[in-house]
């Protein structure tokens, strides 16, 4: 198999990701153990997960955010915040 004509059209159909994939499953002969539907699948899942990173990035980078790298996990909450929501019992 010509795998250089195969990469060409990979680019010019804009799917670099998927081409890349497939050169490092080449390179791995356990992934060439697998079959065909099972590397055609990670190929696929690869280049989707690509499209969908970058659509997040440009999402995040339309946003405007104050703070770029801020996450939910990174909030620092103090622990009397959790005696404000607590109602006591009503007598």
């Amino acid at each position: 198999m010509l795998t250089e004509p195969t990469m060409e059209k990979l680019k010019l159909l804009r799917l670099e990701t998927l081409a890349a994939a497939w050169v490092e499953q080449q390179k791995n002969p356990e992934l060439q153990k697998l079959a065909f539907d099972e590397r055609l699948g990670m190929l696929v899942d690869a280049q989707w997960l690509s499209r969908e990173n970058k659509r997040l990035a440009r999402a995040l980078k339309e946003a405007k955010l104050k703070l770029g790298n801020a996450c939910v996990e990174d909030i620092d909450y103090p622990r009397s915040i959790a005696s404000t929501y607590v109602q006591s019992p009503r007598s």
